[in-house]
């Protein structure tokens, strides 16, 4: 499965179950299918990171977009 992460303003952190991506927003990357995995994206200038719980079935593409607070 693939997760494909874009955020307002680009360049965010992006951690998925805990684990720090390898490159900020925009990105595109492979995610395990079948499980819940956390995805929290740390935006600078926002107070607090934003923070889904995810799951991909096999094949599945999902994707997310954030708008970080105050941006």
């Amino acid at each position: 499965a693939q997760l494909s992460v874009q955020s307002e303003p680009a360049g965010c952190a992006v951690t998925i179950d805990g684990k720090p991506a390898a490159a900020r927003t925009p990105l595109t990357t492979p995610i395990d299918a079948g499980r819940e995995l956390s995805l929290e994206v740390s935006c600078p200038g926002a107070s607090v990171p934003w923070l889904r719980w995810i799951l991909a079935i096999p094949g599945q593409s999902v994707q997310a977009a954030v708008k970080a607070a105050g941006s």
